[in-house]
């Protein structure tokens, strides 16, 4: 590694005023130091945000078109690492990029800190890549998320010093209006109060996600009706506190659709910078909807000169994470802004009646999970077909149109949240049944990401049946019973020499993560297997990880003699 170039390296990203420059001071940088045309860097945020450099020219995810850019993101997770360490890819395994580039060479590396993850690549030289190139790409890597970090932390201590201006109206209006209703009750005080108050819950909740932009709370939908219904309420709140024009008019709704909640604060940031920032007198908003997008203009009125425009970074942020593209116009009333925002319809929750054996996508990590199931559902007739991950998930579901789909949560690559939210995004609207062990916490996520329903392992037939008539219709009384726990069982006894040993190998290594994933593996397996005594140790072991406790006993036990002729005796 150059020391020249590495020291450039460094001075660029310390001195970036934004991400995307960040990024691209970054991929210069790594292009040069290893010797790669072509760079890619994705994050494991809970969004599909990728960025891609090829030959001096740096693109975004949302710079393909959207039905590329969902190929390409299932693509990029699919190149993971389940082990999440370095890899390298030569001609024997090429790389081809959907919508992008195809090459022979590759070198991937993932990145963690406390606020930024995901991975990074460097792809197409001429010669192969070797170890040593795989541990600079590690390092770089980490240096970039630091660097990442670093900024966003610069970035809203800069934006801190402005929040005293957004806060201080409403609050002084709030203290005032209550101090009248102290002393004598009025319509009007009580009116004044409350839409401070609105406006004040506004202001803060911008705060806050400027705060907290990276969470996945803002990458979480909610619906569209209600996302309306605050944003007039926010408007209806400066009308009362300031007298303040305000009108909203909404065309062509779907009770059905949702939008991002990040895209509701943005909504809220643009009317909020116009009536704080530019002091407009009256604001405007308009939604017309179609099948795909909702189309939202807001124009404000009698602007003041010289105004300050300390919201409007914060809304072309939000913009760019959470809309299809925004502009700014002006008009002869003052000025007003263009958005597009992309929605999600929610699938239908009414069972149907097919009036054939269904077509069943089982998907779960273990192999033991997913030979039980699929048994007793060829067994009802059901055409059954797997997958391993959340990204082999969503290539079987959309191209083979399954009738009901069953997806365990905790998988590599990508979980069962995560593929069910991109399959609802996707137009996916077949039912999905969230498969858990219990514990999970995305558990709490999964309705919200289109889960119909949460089944606990291990699932009987007899529930198996009853649950897929009730979405399918389809019943089946040839479910009698368990018939596949011998099968399962033999399949759990042969995997579960290598999954103890790389759990005790976990525990030694205090590596809590694979800790977590290896023991609610067993726990679940061995659940199904019929080997409930061992099941219930795995779970207190998740409980005493949780509570900090010490690990060795669990250890010893999986680590000493026979461990397969001992597993009836707990």
């Amino acid at each position: 590694m150059d020391s020249s170039t590495l020291k450039s390296l460094l001075h660029g990203v310390k001195n970036a005023s934004s991400q995307r420059e960040l990024i691209t001071v970054f991929f210069k940088g790594l292009s040069e130091i290893s010797q790669s045309p072509s760079c890619a860097v994705w994050f494991s945020n809970g969004e599909d945000e990728a960025y891609f450099w090829d030959d001096g020219i740096l693109r975004s995810l949302k710079d393909f078109p959207k039905e590329v850019a969902d190929k390409l993101w299932l693509y990029l997770k699919s190149i993971e690492s389940p082990s999440d360490v370095p890899a390298m890819r030569d001609r024997d395994d090429p790389l081809c990029f959907p919508g992008w580039l195809c090459v022979d060479r590759g070198a991937l590396a993932p990145f963690n800190t406390w606020r930024v993850s995901g991975w990074v690549g460097a792809f197409g030289r001429s010669f192969p890549y070797n170890s040593d190139d795989l541990l600079s790409l590690w390092i770089l890597g980490e240096l970039f998320a630091l660097s990442l970090d670093a900024l966003k932390g610069r970035v809203r201590l800069g934006e801190m010093e402005q929040w005293g201006h957004y806060l201080r109206t409403p609050l002084w209006t709030l203290s005032l209006a209550l101090e009248d209703l102290k002393n004598q009750y009025s319509p009007q005080s009580a009116s004044l109060a409350f839409g401070a108050a609105r406006v004040l819950s506004s202001q803060i909740d911008t705060l806050l996600c400027e705060i907290e932009l990276e969470s996945q709370r803002f990458g979480a939908y909610m619906p569209l009706s209600e996302a309306l219904e605050a944003l007039r309420t926010l408007g209806q709140g400066w009308q009362r506190m300031e007298n303040r024009g305000f009108e909203m008019f909404i065309e062509g709704m779907d009770p059905s659709s949702q939008i991002k909640y990040g895209a509701l604060q943005m909504l809220m940031g643009i009317v909020n910078m116009y009536y704080v920032d530019m002091s407009a007198q009256s604001v405007s908003v308009g939604v017309v909807g179609d099948s795909s997008k909702v189309k939202v203009m807001i124009e404000a009125s009698s602007l003041s000169q010289g105004s300050t425009f300390g919201l409007r970074g914060v809304v072309e942020l939000l913009a760019e994470r959470y809309s299809d593209g925004i502009s700014f116009f002006s008009s002869v009333q003052g000025e007003g802004v263009d958005v597009d925002i992309s929605i999600r319809r929610l699938a239908s929750s009414i069972p149907r009646s097919l009036g054939r054996a269904p077509k069943v996508l089982v998907v779960d990590d273990s192999m033991v999970n997913r030979k039980s199931l699929s048994v007793m559902l060829e067994k009802m007739g059901a055409t059954v077909i797997s997958a391993s991950d959340g990204v082999e998930a969503v290539d079987l579901a959309m191209s083979q149109m399954p009738d009901i789909v069953f997806m365990d949560l905790l998988m590599p690559r990508m979980g069962g949240v995560e593929a069910t939210a991109k399959l609802r995004e996707m137009g996916f609207d077949k039912p999905i049944l969230a498969l858990t062990a219990g514990g999970e916490s995305d558990l709490a996520g999964a309705l919200e990401a289109g889960m119909d329903e949460t089944l606990f392992k291990p699932v009987s037939a007899k529930l198996l049946r009853d649950v897929v008539a009730q979405w399918t219709g389809w019943n089946c009384d040839d479910a009698e019973g368990d018939p596949v726990v011998a099968l399962a069982k033999d399949d759990f006894l042969k995997e579960l020499p290598g999954l103890a040993e790389g759990l005790c190998d976990a525990i030694a290594r205090n590596d809590m993560e694979r800790v977590e994933k290896l023991a609610h593996r067993l726990k679940g397996d061995s659940a199904v297997a019929g080997y409930r005594s061992f099941s219930s140790l795995m779970a207190e072991l998740e409980e005493d990880m949780r509570a900090g406790k010490p690990l060795d006993k669990y250890r010893d036990y999986l680590s000493s003699g026979d461990l397969v002729n001992r597993l009836n005796t707990l």
